[in-house]
């Protein structure tokens, strides 16, 4: 079943963790935002990025990097 997720702005990159069943939405505000897949609603969102988000990696301790 597909579903619409409004966002405040555009997205430019998505990675997902099946293990926790996350979405990380990198977007062009500058934030990663972390959905549930579930329920579809953004569960964290993070900010204080300085500049464009160029990468992502969710590792298996269930932290994510950029």
């Amino acid at each position: 079943m597909l579903a619409i997720l409004p966002l405040e702005s555009s997205v430019t990159a998505l990675e997902l963790h099946r293990d926790s069943g996350l979405l990380a939405v990198t977007c062009d505000d500058l934030a990663i935002r972390l959905v549930d897949i579930e329920t579809r609603r953004v569960v964290r969102e993070l900010r204080g990025f300085k500049g464009r988000i160029l990468d992502m990696v969710c590792l298996r301790t269930h932290t994510l990097r950029s």
